[in-house]
């Protein structure tokens, strides 16, 4: 005899119900659940940036630091160059004069700065460090911003590296000028310190400096190289992280660049790229003077031919520039007239012997990246500069 089966109430209600509940309790675990990854995920993107980011800065003050032992080297040779002549001064270039005089004088400030953006944005939060999550890459950066900011104030500080002579010796030289020859005031000034006991000291500690700069730039180097294993960053990763970090625009088309545009820059140019894919450049550097007012400018005229590869800018020099002095934006006393006209005829017999020098002179200049941004109306280029440290530079569209 079959037992027969028992109907609760609302036994079907409770099933679905019971049913709902289950699809809704693991419709919100994989919400969740899938927000969570995807947050993880992100938290870790962001920090291997970082990572990236703080890499590249190591590596850009190793790249810094060899440059700076490479000039150390240079300077000291050039400076105990000087020294060793000091009977014949008058048979050097006052080029070679003045770096020898730059080299022994300090500005009485500090002379060594950093950029320390990406250290406190590596310093800012806790959680900077939790996006990273790799405790020895962090112990690693942090005893590198230890190292750099106490070897730079020990630079700003120590006498190895701070030059014995006030900057300011040098600058009362300059403004002699007005009433004696720059030339023979600047021969009398290395005659005289380059014989003290306290410039040569300076000068016979050159190899420390730049055994201490080169020193540092190799350490800087190896741990750049030491946090790349710890994340498992590749060189190749780093470029492109680099790469997309400067690219912000589209490659330059040849129609985009026609016409005229300026840069951004402390010695403002001016730019006319024509359609039949020549160019004149003009170059305006101004000068502020201690015997006049206002501004002295020197305006270089350069012309030449230009052509875009891929996303490449290519300008090929004609030989020679043309040069002009303006000083209708200056105005000064009649007591300081003839020194004013003293200094003008300096200046143009100087660009006179330049631009003679400079007639048979041509130069290609190629700009490997020439990217335009969404306005059409801003260009910018990157190329690689000295010791193949990154150069970045802006147009801005005139008309």
């Amino acid at each position: 005899m079959n037992k027969e089966k028992k109907n609760f109430p609302h036994s079907q209600f409770l099933r679905d119900l019971a049913l709902s509940i289950i699809g809704t309790t693991i419709s919100i675990i994989l919400t969740f659940g899938t927000a969570h990854i995807i947050t993880e995920r992100e938290k870790r993107a962001d920090g291997r940036q970082t990572a990236m980011m703080v890499i590249h800065d190591i590596e850009e003050y190793a790249s810094a630091f060899n440059k700076m032992a490479k000039e150390e080297i240079e300077n000291y040779n050039l400076t105990n160059y000087v020294m060793e002549h000091l009977d014949s001064l008058e048979k050097l270039s006052i080029d070679t004069l003045y770096s020898a005089a730059y080299f022994i004088t300090n500005e009485g400030i500090d002379q060594y700065e950093i950029d320390d953006n990406i250290e406190r944005t590596f310093q800012s939060t806790q959680d900077t460090w939790k996006n990273i999550n790799t405790p020895s890459f962090i112990d690693e950066v942090r005893g590198y911003y230890y190292e750099r900011r106490t070897l730079i104030k020990e630079m700003n500080h120590s006498t190895l590296f701070i030059p014995p002579i006030p900057y300011e010796e040098l600058v009362q030289i300059a403004a002699k000028t007005w009433n004696k020859d720059f030339r023979e005031n600047l021969e009398a000034f290395l005659r005289e310190k380059l014989q003290l006991d306290e410039v040569r000291f300076y000068l016979a500690r050159s190899r420390n400096r730049e055994k201490e700069l080169t020193e540092r730039a190799d350490q800087w180097k190896n741990k750049s190289e030491r946090c790349k294993f710890l994340m498992g960053i590749t060189d190749e990763e780093l470029e492109q992280y680099l790469n997309t970090r400067k690219q912000h625009g589209s490659p330059l088309k040849d129609r985009q660049l026609i016409g005229q545009w300026r840069t951004i820059d402390d010695d403002p140019q001016l730019y006319d790229f024509r359609r039949n894919h020549t160019f004149s450049q003009t170059v305006i550097r101004t000068y502020p003077g201690d015997v006049y007012s206002g501004l002295i400018r020197v305006i270089i005229h350069i012309s030449g031919r230009w052509e875009i590869k891929n996303d490449s800018l290519y300008r090929y020099y004609d030989k020679g520039r043309t040069l002009e002095i303006d000083h209708s934006g200056i105005s000064y006393s009649l007591d300081m007239k003839d020194s004013v006209d003293r200094l003008l005829n300096e200046w143009n017999t100087y660009y006179d012997n330049d631009a003679d020098a400079q007639k048979n002179w041509t130069h290609e200049d190629i700009i490997r990246a020439a990217t335009l941004d969404p306005t059409g109306k801003k260009i910018e280029l990157s190329w690689l500069g000295e010791d193949n440290q990154q150069q970045t530079s802006y147009f801005v569209k005139e008309k």
